[in-house]
């Protein structure tokens, strides 16, 4: 493969000096051209791959398919829809042929309905970079629907990546795969990278135009210094969309300037982009060998990119929510908006922006309006809400719900270098209530919000001390209520034109603070439906291997989950009645969650896998009372949850996914079963999670939330 190594940037943080500056940019507009590539449909297979084909076959039907994929990747043509079978394959593929603009995309997808897998286990990764798919200086190429996974590699300077794309070419996407286990295991300091999907700009003047990354899912990911997905050096025009992001040691998003990727610094700088609508979360450096005992990794990153729009994300549970940052002395992150976000339960900050010490780049002309931030800074050694740096110039900060956790961090700016800021029309509230709080601004602490206002300057028509009313903040879900006095109190100059939800801005007289606008004739209606007492509880499986329950527990107000000392399964059973649901009722969302109340032994996320909640629609044995039966009979949807050991106020909370909302039962009972993947693990000792049951008390109740229209 014919690219340079390029070494990724090592960054460090210090208590009080952020590494990884959080990056926002208001709605505003900015100076570039906002590029929407158009990407030819697929629906028709002209190529065709499959485990028992051979290379010296056509490829051209499906009864004489190529063997290898990489033999498509060296043969297809303008146009062609390569097709592959289901099955694992053992190679490393590198497209050789371009597709054009007349002729059409070379399409490379797994086969209708089929799974078709790239599987790196018995691959060397090579020195510098190694792509399970490489696309070097090629056009209209792409890659759809392939599962990428388990190319690890634990040499320095040895780098494993799931797709690459570099050079120079235009019209290149990667959507809907899924990519996972992509590691680097070296155990130093330095020397230690890999990326889910990265795309380097290597080439000046020709760049990389028209990037698409879009619908992905990139999770379980060991990356030493670098991120799980780039976009650096001489690209112009991407986006990055609907992708979810999770479990990975650092960055979620990156979008990279001034490292000298592009052979002439005037194109380095990875540019008109969007970032929109991604899940990104659980990005933790802490145990990083980059980072040792470092909380460092942002959901979003912008360091040193301009003129991008990151717009209606979900970032939490990250160490920092969005990071807007250069890292590159004399070097600017300029004309960046940040808007209709919901941002929370991060680490360390929630935004920001600004070098991470004096020796850094600036932050500029960037918009961070019209976002929710709530419950950041958990880890409460450093970091705020909003986390302001070195150098910031001529940045708008306006129209953000700024909820913090009882240590009402709002604002650290930790440097007095900044010029031309505009912060205003911001509403702050602290789960501890009140109207006092931390704001430091220049390296000067106010501990009252009046004083903040007369000394600093900013926030002469910000809110303090009235409560936001989020729909249920706890399941991150911050939709705002009718009642909220966020509702028409937004600066209707830098509001966005729709909110985090595509709905239109301002519904009422002026615009709403934060990422939602509240809709008046929307038709949303909400429920919010607890667990049955009595009807749910834990089942205990009889023996180690029996798979059927033994006993039950339908009385007490703790449920468990794991295994005892016998290595018998605990299963939990929540039971709902959905029956108030109108029968004409279409749901728009559907959330599960319940309360943490404890642990017994080890926690079973560490040993047990990921905790799976199947669905039922109406009782699991035919009887809405808890049933020893109800252990293993049959549900309507099998794993339809799989909940992480993440967090909010002690809540673990999911959506369901639309896909099964027709297992919400609107005349009766819909019933959840909780278990762990894994069984048992085999050590004789009592490891299990406990949760609060239907017979808890109100507050700590299992609950559904639902929201819905009707006709």
């Amino acid at each position: 493969m014919n690219i340079f190594f390029i070494k990724n940037r090592h960054h460090l943080i210090r208590q009080g000096a952020l590494l990884f500056g959080l990056f926002l940019f208001g709605l505003g507009t900015f100076t570039g051209t906002t590029i929407h590539p158009v990407f030819a449909a697929v629906d028709t297979c002209t190529r065709f791959v499959a485990l028992d084909g051979s290379d010296n076959n056509s490829g051209s039907s499906a009864d004489a398919p190529w063997k290898t994929i990489q033999k498509a990747a060296n043969s297809a043509q303008a146009g062609d829809v390569v097709c592959i079978r289901a099955g694992v394959y053992s190679e490393a593929v590198s497209i050789n042929v371009t597709g054009s603009a007349i002729e059409g995309i070379i399409t490379f997808r797994n086969y209708p309905n089929e799974q078709a897998i790239l599987d790196g286990t018995n691959l060397n990764v090579p020195a510098g970079w190694g792509a399970m798919i490489s696309i070097q200086n090629k056009s209209y190429i792409t890659i759809s629907g392939l599962t990428i996974r388990n190319y690890k590699t634990d040499q320095r300077n040895h780098v494993p990546i799931g797709i690459l794309i570099a050079g120079s070419g235009e019209q290149i996407e990667a959507v809907n795969n899924i990519i996972y286990n992509i590691e680097t295991n070296y155990a130093g300091a330095n020397g230690g990278d890999a990326h889910g999907i990265a795309v380097y700009g290597t080439s000046a003047p020709a760049a990389l135009n028209n990037i698409r990354i879009n619908g992905n899912r990139l999770y379980n990911l060991k990356l030493g210094s670098s991120e799980a997905l780039v976009i650096n050096g001489n690209v112009d025009g991407f986006q990055v969309k609907n992708n979810i992001i999770r479990d990975s040691n650092n960055i979620g998003v990156d979008a990279i300037g001034f490292e000298g990727t592009s052979p002439d610094p005037a194109y380095d700088q990875a540019r008109n982009g969007l970032i929109s609508g991604n899940n990104i979360y659980n990005i933790n450096s802490f145990g990083n060998p980059a980072y040792g005992s470092t909380r460092s990794a942002g959901c979003i990153y912008v360091d040193g990119g301009k003129q991008i729009v990151i717009e209606q994300n979900k970032v939490h549970h990250c160490n920092l929510g969005i990071e807007l940052a250069s890292e590159h002395a004399g070097r600017a992150t300029s004309f960046i908006t940040v808007q209709n976000n919901f941002i929370y339960g991060n680490t360390q900050a929630g935004i920001s922006l600004g070098g991470y010490d004096t020796q850094r780049g600036s932050t500029e002309n960037s918009v961070i309006v019209n976002n929710t931030l709530y419950y950041n800074a958990t880890q409460g050694d450093w970091g705020a809400e909003l986390y302001i740096q070195y150098d910031t110039r001529n940045n708008i900060i306006k129209n953000n719900i700024i909820f913090s956790s009882p240590a009402k961090s709002f604002i650290e700016s930790w440097s007095a270098v900044m010029s031309g800021n505009n912060v205003d029309y911001n509403l702050y509230f602290s789960s501890g209530g009140g109207t006092n709080g931390t704001w430091i601004w220049k390296n000067t602490t106010y501990s009252t919000f009046s004083e903040y206002q007369q000394f600093s300057g900013n926030d002469g028509n910000g809110l303090i001390g009235v409560n936001p009313l989020f729909l249920d903040a706890d399941s991150g879900n911050l939709k705002i209520l009718a009642a909220s006095p966020a509702v028409d109190a937004a600066n209707d100059t830098n509001c966005p034109i729709t909110d985090l939800f595509s709905q239109p801005r301002p519904s009422g007289i002026h615009c709403d603070i934060g990422g939602t606008e509240y809709q008046t004739d929307s038709g949303n209606l909400f429920e919010k439906i607890y667990s049955q007492g009595g009807a749910d509880g834990s089942i205990l499986e009889s023996t180690e291997t029996s798979d059927i329950g033994g006993t039950l527990n339908s009385t007490a107000s703790t449920l468990n989950l794991g295994d005892d000392s016998a290595n018998r399964q605990y299963r939990a059973i929540l039971s709902f009645d959905t029956s108030p649901l109108p029968d004409d009722a279409i749901l728009t969302s559907v959330a599960l969650k319940f309360k943490y109340a404890g642990i017994t032994g080890t926690l079973p996320f560490n040993t047990h896998g990921g905790l799976l909640a199947d669905i039922r629609n109406g009782p699991f044995s035919g009887n809405p009372i808890l049933q020893l039966n109800d252990f293993k009979a049959a549900a309507s949807k099998n794993s339809a949850i799989t909940f992480t050991n993440t967090k909010l106020g002690n809540w673990y909370s999911q959506p369901l996914s639309p896909s099964y909302f027709q297992y919400i039962n609107k005349t009766g009972v819909t019933q959840i079963r909780l278990r762990f993947a894994k069984d048992d693990n085999n050590d004789l000792d009592a490891d299990f999670l406990k949760i609060y049951s239907g017979n808890a008390g109100p507050a700590n109740r299992p609950q559904l939330i639902i929201e819905y229209t009707v006709p």
